[in-house]
Parts: structure tokens; sequence; C-alpha cells
């Protein structure tokens, strides 16, 4: 029988892959290239905290808001907030389907969807 398939959150979650307070950053680069030149444009006009999210470890509560954005301190999902900087940067009409997950990468530069489906070494 197949292994049950889990989703990032669960993944990160349940093996406690990102400690409480880690800071992440917004990996521009993996946006469609049509939109990285706006993205970039808004980023460069707002303070650097538009770029850094921290995460939020609520195992336990039943949400899945668990980046807490250092520009306005909300709490958002991975998407959430994805979709938040888009609606920004390039108006709230405009909407691109990428995965939250892959946009956010920690100090060491793995996206969180890496770092949940990585295979475990030998």
């Amino acid at each position: 029988m197949p292994a049950k398939k889990t989703d990032t959150y669960s993944t990160l979650n349940r093996n406690g892959l990102v400690v409480s307070g880690s800071v992440l950053e917004l990996h521009v680069d993996v946006f469609p290239a049509v939109h990285r030149p706006a993205i970039k444009a808004w980023l460069a006009e707002m303070p650097p905290s538009a770029r850094f999210a921290g995460w939020v470890d609520e195992r336990y509560v039943l949400n899945r808001h668990q980046l807490r954005w250092a520009f306005d301190g909300s709490k958002y999902t991975a998407a959430g907030l994805v979709a938040h900087i888009v609606h920004r940067a390039l108006g709230p009409n405009q909407e691109i389907t990428i995965s939250g997950w892959h946009l956010w990468i920690t100090s060491g530069g793995t996206s969180l969807f890496e770092l949940a489906h990585q295979r475990p070494k030998n």
C-alpha cells in the first residue's frame, strides 16, 4: 500500500522542522518572471521588514496562520501572505497561482516546501 501523502503544513508541524521564531525571507525569484519586476519594485519602496516573516509554532491550535509578517505583525498562512503581498504590489485584481511554501526560505536558503519534503539522509 502506498504511503499516505501529507501536506507541507502538517509535515512541518508534526516533525517540528521549523523552530518558532525562525526568520523566513520572501524568495522573489520564484515568482513568475512576468511579475518579478513589479514585486521587486514594490519591495524596494517598502521597509526591509516587508520581505521577512517569522514562524509561529502553534501546533496545537487549529489554524494554519503560522507566518507573522514582520511588516505588520499580523499572522497569515504561507499562501495568504503571498497573496496579500501580490495584491499590494500588483493590485487587488491580480491573481497568480503559486505555492506559498515555495516562496518562503529559511536562513539556510531552503524553502519550506523543500524542508518538508526532503528525503532523510541514510
